[in-house]
């Protein structure tokens, strides 16, 4: 999920739980932590900056216990 601004803590916990909220919507399962993406150097203005969370994920099963 990609946002724009400064990164702190609470915005990565913010677009985290937006993130989260969406793959389980979508039919998919986390693996594994999530992690965060900031790709702008920090002399460039916070309004222009972008950020990631990412995660990982898996289809999830539609089978029941025994396949």
């Amino acid at each position: 999920m990609a946002y724009r601004g400064r990164w702190t803590r609470s915005a990565y916990e913010h677009h985290l739980d937006e993130l989260q909220d969406a793959v389980v919507a979508a039919g998919f399962t986390p693996v594994g932590p999530p992690r965060f993406a900031r790709f702008d150097p920090p002399f460039k203005p916070w309004f222009l900056r972008r950020n990631e969370v990412v995660q990982d994920v898996s289809r999830a099963s539609q089978e029941g216990p025994g396949g």
